[in-house]
């Protein structure tokens, strides 16, 4: 919960007060993940995606050393990508134990935090916390991050809404789904609003195509939620 929450008051023009609390966070985890895998017997035993991950950090720290123009930034940047990849592989073994569900719902769970957060933001429920010009970001400081991060949710709601039967379950995701949506609608991020609707529109389409199931029930869930969150728009004042 530290990557939502993290945030130092002040002054709001300074990138630190919204990036460092939370790449403390990714690194310090990043770093036991990456002590407790060298710890296992299995750590040398390494599949296409621990390898394709070790490729990449060590491209990106060839580039670092012999074209970055800066050098902290680079080397700051390439930590941030090998904490993620340690933490990424720890959660991999992790869910072959615990399951995957489990780790799908919590990371739903965490950018449905940040939504909320940025939301309570836009319609003036809690006071400004991101950079003026950039509101509303909640506790990221950006609205155009906040879009992009919420975007990332999408397939993960997605492939929840589909694997389950209850009915409750179903409904949480739906509440879920329209506030990721609101966030994406409120953010006016073009970027942002292609990739929701390409996503919004080709992941039933796929669904449908893969796994052989009739397309108006998918098209339908997807549509309503989007069409939840799209309403958030109508009476909130633009930021």
């Amino acid at each position: 919960m530290l990557l939502v929450f993290g945030f130092l008051p002040g002054a709001p023009y300074r990138l630190e007060q919204y990036d460092l609390p939370k790449e403390l966070t990714v690194g310090a985890v990043g770093g036991l993940s990456a002590l407790y895998l060298m710890a296992r017997e299995d750590a040398g035993d390494l599949d296409n995606q621990a390898i394709a991950l070790w490729g990449f950090g060590i491209f990106g720290a060839v580039l670092v050393a012999l074209v970055a123009k800066n050098a902290s930034a680079g080397w700051r940047t390439m930590g941030m990508l090998g904490a993620v990849g340690a933490i990424f592989l720890l959660a991999r073994s992790t869910s072959a134990r615990i399951g995957p569900e489990r780790i799908y719902c919590l990371t739903i769970l965490l950018i449905f935090a940040s939504c909320v957060i940025v939301l309570l933001e836009a319609y003036a429920a809690i006071p400004f916390l991101s950079s003026p010009g950039r509101r509303p970001g909640g506790t990221l400081g950006n609205r155009n991050l906040a879009a992009r991060i919420a975007c990332l949710a999408l397939p993960l709601i997605w492939n929840r809404l589909i694997g389950t039967k209850h009915h409750a379950m179903q409904v949480g995701l739906f509440v879920v789904g329209s506030c990721v949506i609101a966030t994406i609608v409120i953010s006016r991020s073009r970027a942002s609003y292609l990739t929701a609707l390409i996503l919004v529109i080709g992941l039933p389409m796929f669904t449908a195509m893969t796994r052989r199931v009739t397309w108006k029930p998918l098209a339908k869930s997807t549509y309503l939620i989007w069409l939840a969150g799209s309403s958030a728009d109508l009476c909130v004042d633009r930021c």
